[in-house]
């Protein structure tokens, strides 16, 4: 995983879908502070790329302490600065934001997992800067105390009424056009709930819901990331093991030329694929855990 510096539109976005979340922020001002100096990538940037370690953490079920220590190692790879730093820490403070209030002294699940994190940087004066500003900051802009309610990364997925109106209707309204598109796949997608729960998982996500966006092949009749949409019926199909033919399933959506699309959904890097394999697990996870 490469740390990603998100674009105008991008922050845009993702300031909408997490704009609600207490630890988002908090975080923001302290992010903000350091960005000149120090890190050099905007404060939602960082908090985007905190998320995707985080949904990579959650797609595992077992020894997720190694898994974290996996995931930096290739992390660091690319970027072991400050950038990475500020990111492990704001990981560090979701996955402790597991502990219910007044029961902060008492084990939980995430521990084992923090404690990884804490190894790492032991000794690093950034990681521990942050840390220490992020729980000395107890009252907030509205001269309150800062309230942050308790929330586990590791079980609770994002839902619509975390997020703010503008991003809620943006949501929908690719969601529903989405599965307007594919409505013909209705006789063979028994389970039609299912594919719109994915499709709401799908558009909530930032990064998935931006290239979405994205007109591929250029001109296409559907307006959207048609590539993409195809793609993302082979993983389906792929995860449900589906015997029903290729060419029967792009008949059901379109005259067009689309197979390749839907057959190749793994082909990274070639011209029948819009998404990545870091892209293509995360919506393979997703469908794993509507199904």
């Amino acid at each position: 995983m490469q740390i990603k510096r998100l674009t105008d539109e991008e922050r845009r976005s993702c300031h909408s879908h997490f704009r609600k979340n207490d630890l988002f922020r908090h975080w923001i001002p302290i992010l903000s502070d350091i960005e000149n100096e120090i890190t050099h990538m905007d404060a939602i940037s960082l908090w985007h790329n905190a998320n995707r370690v985080l949904q990579q953490l959650r797609a595992e079920t077992d020894f997720r302490d190694e898994q974290i220590v996996y995931i930096h190692s290739e992390m660091a790879r690319n970027d072991n600065g400050p950038c990475l730093t500020s990111i492990m820490a704001i990981v560090t403070t979701c996955l402790m934001n597991a502990a219910e209030e007044g029961h902060e002294e008492e084990d939980i699940p995430n521990d084992a997992i923090c404690i990884a994190i804490m190894r790492i940087y032991e000794k690093d004066k950034l990681f521990n800067a942050l840390l220490e500003e992020f729980f000395r900051r107890k009252i907030g802009n509205d001269g309150k105390k800062v309230v942050i309610t308790p929330s586990d990364p590791m079980t609770q997925n994002i839902s619509l009424d975390d997020m703010d109106d503008v991003a809620k209707r943006e949501v929908e309204s690719y969601r529903d056009k989405v599965l307007d598109l594919t409505k013909g796949l209705k006789v063979y997608f028994t389970d039609w709930d299912c594919w719109q729960e994915l499709w709401t998982q799908i558009c909530m996500d930032a990064e998935l819901v931006n290239l979405l966006k994205k007109i591929d092949p250029r001109k296409n009749e559907w307006g959207l990331n048609q590539k993409m949409i195809c793609n993302v019926i082979g993983i389906y199909i792929e995860v449900f093991e589906m015997r029903t033919p290729i060419n029967t399933i792009k008949n059901a959506l379109s005259t067009k030329q689309l197979s390749s699309y839907i057959s190749n959904h793994r082909g990274f890097d070639t011209s029948d694929t819009a998404i990545n394999q870091e892209q293509y697990t995360k919506i393979k996870n997703l469908i794993k855990g509507i199904s």
